[in-house]
């Protein structure tokens, strides 16, 4: 469900006022964050400092800080074994709760004035509308400082090389000015893919056309019953 509700937050930015003439809409830019290893970074000690402002009862706190914290491995490479270091961060890999943690974790991060934040896991999308490009490409750039300055305190890092831009149009304006994220201008993309969803600039015809090819329709496989 909570899957659906992020695709369909981008797809109707995306695509607002299917309805109106395409001189009527507006334009829409996207920002997609990629986190470094979100799972494995999570700041154990903000966890349990969150976990605390939203009243968890302290039994689960006691719980909880005994499930993440002191936990040890070593390497096994042939016949020789490594010594036990410590996990100095991050959720276990694998475990149910590491999901249902990570949640809480970024649950307060900041939402930018005129700006749609789309959540999913360690899945960021920022979401803006505009007349005029530059106002999308002033208010990614600024959404996006406010984001990082959000993450760099709860120690978690962006892949600047996986940062991709999309602007959404169906008018012609001239291509408008990068994006700046960490000092690297984002280069405008022509496509991308959010939570498994292929978006271009003007529709969902790409993801449609994969799919057709991954899927075959389902009415021809009935007819062939």
């Amino acid at each position: 469900m909570c899957y659906t509700i992020q695709v369909l937050k981008a797809a109707t930015a995306v695509h607002v006022m299917p309805a109106l003439p395409n001189e009527l809409k507006q334009n829409a830019g996207m920002l997609l964050l990629d986190i470094e290893k979100a799972y494995d970074t999570v700041w154990l000690t903000g966890l349990l400092y969150k976990l605390i402002t939203i009243k968890v009862p302290t039994y689960l706190l006691w719980i909880l800080k005994a499930f993440l914290t002191e936990r040890n491995f070593m390497v096994h490479v042939n016949d020789e074994s490594s010594s036990f270091k410590t996990t100095p961060a991050g959720l276990p890999q694998g475990a149910v709760l590491s999901t249902s943690l990570f949640s809480p974790y970024i649950s307060d991060i900041p939402h930018p004035p005129n700006s749609h934040l789309a959540l999913y896991a360690d899945d960021t999308a920022i979401l803006t509308q505009s007349w005029r490009t530059d106002t999308i490409v002033n208010r990614l750039t600024q959404a996006s400082s406010t984001l990082l300055r959000y993450f760099t305190k709860w120690k978690l890092r962006i892949i600047v090389s996986k940062t991709e831009a999309i602007l959404f149009t169906k008018r012609r304006p001239p291509i408008p000015t990068p994006v700046h994220f960490q000092h690297t201008a984002i280069p405008w993309s022509t496509h991308v893919r959010y939570l498994g969803v292929i978006l271009d600039s003007n529709s969902f015809l790409p993801h449609i056309s994969l799919q057709s090819l991954i899927e075959p329709p389902a009415l021809s496989s009935a007819s062939s019953l």
